[in-house]
């Protein structure tokens, strides 16, 4: 994304997500800012344990105009499949907090979806992104996203941006 001509890199996976990753949390905050690049996003797939040692790193680099975007990436399915656990029905997204309630939103929906695991991955139910929407961003991302599938305006404006 190229916002007033500076970068903002919305999307990386760190060496906590499962076969994505490679370099850790502060290797990428590193290279940002040697890019000058003004802020970065921590979207590990179905983890956030990067988030404490991404803040912890950017304090003792003591760069006050860099930030930190946290998110996740993860897959929600409807409501109706909750007994059916259909895994075709799953849709890509990407959960970004906005303000403090959002983390604390986005710890409890990341949370909860380890107890929904079809085939061994965690998912989300819309309902709870519904529950926990409050202090969160949601994007459509990719082809396997909601938006890219049903492609109707009811789907569009559920979401706060498409990545």
């Amino acid at each position: 994304m190229i916002c007033n001509n500076e970068r903002i890199e919305l999307g990386c996976y760190t060496n906590m997500s499962e076969m994505y990753g490679l370099d850790n949390v502060e290797d990428y905050i590193d290279e940002a800012i040697n890019r000058g690049y003004k802020a970065i996003g921590i979207t590990d797939i179905n983890t956030v344990q990067n988030f404490i040692p991404a803040q912890e790193h950017l304090g003792k680099l003591d760069k006050e105009n860099f930030k930190i975007l946290y998110g996740v990436r993860t897959k929600f399915i409807e409501d109706e499949y909750q007994n059916e656990k259909n895994k075709n029905d799953a849709y890509d997204i990407v959960v970004y907090v906005k303000e403090q309630k959002g983390l604390k939103n986005l710890y409890t929906l990341v949370s909860n979806s380890y107890n929904n695991l079809i085939n061994e991955q965690p998912i989300i139910y819309k309902n709870e992104l519904d529950k926990y929407r409050e202090g969160l961003l949601y994007a459509a991302v990719g082809s396997k996203s909601e938006l890219a599938i049903k492609q109707d305006i009811e789907t569009l404006n559920y979401y706060d941006f498409c990545r």
